[in-house]
């Protein structure tokens, strides 16, 4: 598999088949219900990009997610 093809089946944009979920749980050596059991702790559903922006005005601010 391609790493696009994973990066597009872990974001839910593409699909898979059944047969294959065998093989990637024998790869990475987990069960095969490991890989729908959500992990104990939380994870954001979004990328989130930390840093610097600079703005029209020329002043640098945050580029978290509350900002304006």
């Amino acid at each position: 598999m391609s790493r696009n093809m994973i990066i597009g089946i872990e974001w839910g944009r593409r699909s898979i088949a059944y047969e294959r979920l065998w093989d990637i749980a024998d790869v990475l050596r987990v069960d095969l219900r490991d890989l729908f059991t959500p992990p104990p702790y939380a994870t954001a559903t979004e990328p989130q990009r930390k840093g610097r922006v600079k703005s029209s005005t020329g002043v640098r601010r945050s580029a978290g997610p509350d900002a304006k």
